[in-house]
């Protein structure tokens, strides 16, 4: 029969697509087999438990655009998306220095996909507001404003409140 895992992470939404993905997660329970649902229920409240624990844990580590930085330099890669979720996470914190060097970066990389000229093209959009804290913050509400409407989420104007 069918089996579960308890994933939890975060989604940045700084990037507009129409797909869920975790830009942060992890599984945190191994699969569980479903043979029935009387069988399952009491291992359905325990997931459903853990998976609270662990949004709560997730919202206490990244309650601010500086803590999601700062997670995000400790952890950066040359890669193309954490080069783009750190260089937005540090504009949004004030840090348009570092912003302005992963923009950078993610700008340098040999693009083969269309996907990657995409992106390096979106961050070009976003660097140009750089020197202005409030128009980067706007450009990137933006884009969260976009990204929810493609995922099917209501609009969220004080989302980086």
């Amino acid at each position: 029969g069918p089996d579960t895992a308890l994933k939890a992470g975060a989604h940045w939404l700084w990037y507009a697509q129409g797909r869920w993905c975790f830009d942060y997660g992890r599984r945190v329970a191994d699969l569980a087999a479903f043979r029935d649902a009387a069988d399952f229920a009491p291992v359905a409240d325990e997931l459903a438990a853990r998976a609270g624990e662990e949004v709560e844990a997730i919202r206490r580590k990244f309650a601010t655009a500086a803590d999601i930085a700062r997670h995000l330099l400790a952890n950066t890669e040359d890669a193309f998306w954490p080069l783009y979720h750190t260089a937005v996470a540090s504009g949004l914190a004030g840090d348009a220095a570092v912003a302005g060097e992963h923009f950078r970066r993610l700008g340098d990389k040999p693009a083969s996909r269309a996907w990657e000229t995409q992106l390096q093209s979106d961050a070009r959009d976003l660097a140009r507001h750089l020197p202005d804290r409030a128009a980067f913050r706007h450009a990137v509400a933006r884009v969260i404003g976009r990204t929810r409407a493609l995922q099917g989420l209501p609009p969220d104007p004080a989302c980086l409140d």
